[in-house]
Order: structure tokens, then C-alpha cells, then sequence
């Protein structure tokens, strides 16, 4: 069954958690445990019992129930669906550093009362800026708002007014209150007014997951492994398709070869699709290491040591032009340096606020040139994802990320 994964976002204490804790419980997704301690808080008259679940799933987990740290997977009839809670503003930034969303589409959540926050719309920006193109509003809170009609229709207008400025598609706008269930998996009877389907049915109305086989071959190689005297050479499969007796190109410093067999998971297999991890045997392996990209060669990545990028930074010491920094992309790991800060953009008003900057500052997001100490594989991101976005470190720190453009 196809996998969907939905980042949640939206600014702190607008009810991210309470939503996913709601969510399982109306679809029945809980363990009879987690419902017990639910129905208690319930009972005690605590709002906590929901928010808490994810902690809750921490420690339990339950057969068809996968939980990795704030993820969670549960499943309509027409397919599963793992949610990613980002729980605030810097775990949110941290997790689209590292990858660990890597998400196919997103919830926006945000309190009817007070509306999009500079936090909303910086989560929406990076929402965008990750190639997410498709978005299910929730507007929150409506028992606060007496589940009045105008109120939703103030915070949607906000919303769809943002949201016409990026490349992204609204699926649904929806009022719900995850506090008391209302249009989570049932039309609420307190919003006669909603014409908008419930929350459950809107995922199911999101695009299917794209298709990375259908994108160019990318092999990233991760380390060779010696056996009885045979070198095998490790990896995973990014994009595209891999056969047996497929001529391959190793880069940045070409170096061309034969896939003579593949395994996987321990067999031989005559093929392998993205996003499997698997061993190669090649006619030869001479001078193929950890970062290296194998590629079609009629088909190649950009092979350069510059990066024009959009990065934003969540380090605690600023990036500046001339400081050193190691890029990580794919399994590559390079040393760099910042050449020019060219324009700090605000993702408020979505207005450049300064060019030539002299540095950029924790939460900023800039377009920016870095010049990279030795060559490496890359992608436009909007050609291959894998290879087109990366982590910035500095000091042995997450300090940022970004997109090559």
C-alpha cells in the first residue's frame, strides 16, 4: 500500500499535537491502552490527554503503528499515511535540515482565534522552498470562536492570500476543533455552514506520491565493502532505475564501469528501483568511494565545486561570507566556504530586505554563492531531490540547509 508522508505545521501552541492525538483516536488507530489514559484525562477534565499521544506512542507501539520519534503511520481504505508532528519552531527547521520529513504533502494548522503568526508563514515558506506542493489547511480552535462561520472565513482569506504567492496548491480549508472532534473523521453538526469535506477524506483527496523512478539514475555510494577478495560496493538507489549489465559512470572524477550483479536484502536481484538499498558487483570498482554518484552517462548531474543555493540557517553562530563549512549532500561530504551572501529574504512579506549581506542569523533564509574545496555530483532540486538539496555544518553543527537552484 502506497506510504503518504504529511509533515504537520504551523505555529507553537496552535495544536499540532492535539490534532494527530484526535486524529488516531477518531480512526481507531489507538491502543487500547493510550484510549484508557485518554478517556481518563477526559474524565478528570484535563484538554492535555490528546496533545500527549505521540509521547504516549513513544512508548508503546503497536502492530501497524510505526513511531520514530514524532512520526507516526495509520491507514485509510485507499492508503497508509505517516504524519511528522514538529512540535516547534527550531525542531520544525531541524528536521527539514536533516531529511527526516522529507514529506510529500503538508497540514498547516492554525488557531482560529489568533490566526497566521510570522511563524505560520515562515513554516509555509519552507513548506515551499522543499518542492511540498500540496497543502491541507486546518483552521483550529473553532469551539473557541463558537464555531462561528465568519471567523473561519477571516483566517482562510489570510491563509489563501499567502499561499497564491508560492508554488503551492491548497487541497482544503477546513474548521475543525481536535479538541472535540469536530470534522476530524465526521461532519461536525456545529458547522452546518462547512461545505469542506472532513480532515480523514481531505488526505485522501492529495496527489499520489511522486514517481523517482521515472527521474535520472542516481546511485550514491556509500562505502566498498572487501569480501573473498571481491570488492562490493554499497549504496542506495536516490532516483531512477538500476539493471545488471547496466554501464554505469561513477563521478565527480568519471570513471566508467559494468554493473555485473546486484543484491538486495541478501539476493540477487536483476534490478533495482529508488529507494532501495542494495550491493553492487562491478566489472570494476577501482577508485569508487563514500560520496560518489553513479549515473547514466546520457543522463549526468551537474559535476562543479559552486553552488548558487537558497539556505536558511538555524545555527547558534552566524554564516558569513569567507567562513568555513562542510556541505553535505547525498552521501558526500565537502568542505566549503561562503562566498557571498547575495540576498536575505523576508518569509513574511516575501520581500529581499537586504543584499551583499555581511551575514546570515538563526532563522534567516537567504540566496547564497558557496565555493566548495573539490568537485562534487549535484542536481538542480527540482530535477532530483536527492542530490538537490543539502546540510549545512559548521563547527561540527547542523547550521543550516538549503536548495540548489
Amino acid at each position: 500500500m502506497e506510504n503518504l508522508r504529511i509533515v504537520v505545521a504551523g505555529h507553537k501552541d496552535h495544536g499540532k499535537s492535539t490534532l494527530i492525538g484526535r486524529l488516531l483516536y477518531e480512526a481507531n488507530c489507538l491502543s487500547q491502552n493510550v484510549v484508557d489514559r485518554i478517556r481518563k484525562f477526559e474524565a478528570l477534565g484535563y484538554k492535555e490527554g490528546f496533545a500527549g499521544v505521540t509521547d504516549q506512542l513513544a512508548e508503546e507501539q503497536t502492530e501497524g503503528m510505526t513511531i520514530d520519534t514524532s512520526e507516526v503511520r495509520f491507514k485509510t481504505a485507499q492508503r497508509s499515511y505517516t504524519l511528522i508532528d514538529t512540535p516547534g519552531h527550531k525542531e520544525f527547521l531541524k528536521n527539514m535540515v536533516t531529511g527526516a520529513t522529507r514529506a510529500d504533502a503538508a497540514i498547516l494548522v492554525v488557531d482560529a482565534s489568533e490566526g497566521p503568526l510570522d511563524q505560520t508563514y515562515q513554516h509555509l515558506y519552507l513548506i515551499a522552498m522543499f518542492g511540498i506542493e500540496e497543502i491541507i489547511a486546518v483552521v483550529n480552535k473553532m469551539d473557541v470562536e463558537s464555531y462561528a462561520r465568519h471567523r473561519f472565513c477571516e483566517v482562510s482569506e489570510q491563509i489563501t492570500d499567502f499561499i497564491k504567492k508560492l508554488n503551492v496548491q491548497i487541497v482544503a480549508i477546513i474548521p475543525v476543533s481536535a479538541q472535540y472532534g469536530e470534522n476530524i473523521t465526521e461532519k461536525s453538526n456545529r458547522m452546518g455552514w462547512n461545505a469542506s469535506p472532513t480532515l480523514v477524506s481531505s488526505l485522501d483527496y492529495l496527489s499520489a506520491r511522486k514517481n523517482l523512478n521515472s527521474l535520472p539514475l542516481r546511485f550514491l555510494a556509500q562505502c566498498p565493502y572487501v569480501t573473498d577478495s571481491r570488492t562490493t560496493i554499497l549504496g542506495k538507489v536516490a532516483s531512477g532505475k538500476l539493471f545488471k549489465n547496466h554501464r554505469l559512470t561513477f563521478g565527480p572524477i568519471p570513471r566508467r564501469t559494468k554493473v555485473l550483479s546486484i543484491e538486495a536484502s541478501g539476493r540477487e536481484s536483476s534490478a533495482a528501483e529508488a529507494g532501495q538499498s542494495v550491493a553492487l558487483f562491478l566489472q570494476d570498482p577501482t577508485g569508487v568511494e563514500r560520496g560518489h554518484v553513479g549515473f547514466d552517462v546520457r543522463c549526468p548531474p551537474l559535476t562543479t565545486d559552486y553552488l548558487i543555493a537558497d539556505v536558511f540557517c538555524i545555527g547558534t553562530e552566524p554564516l558569513r561570507p569567507g567562513g568555513k563549512i562542510d556541505i553535505l549532500c547525498g552521501t558526500k561530504r565537502c568542505s566549503a566556504q561562503i562566498e557571498k551572501i547575495s540576498e536575505i529574504i523576508d518569509p513574511v512579506s516575501l520581500k529581499i530586505i537586504c543584499t551583499n549581506a555581511d551575514q546570515l542569523t538563526d532563522s534567516q533564509i537567504a540566496s547564497v554563492k558557496i565555493k566548495l574545496d573539490s568537485p562534487m555530483c549535484v542536481d538542480p532540486f527540482d530535477r532530483v531531490p536527492e542530490l538537490g538539496r543539502f546540510a549545512i555544518v559548521q563547527d561540527g553543527r547542523i547550521a543550516g540547509g538549503g536548495i540548489i537552484k
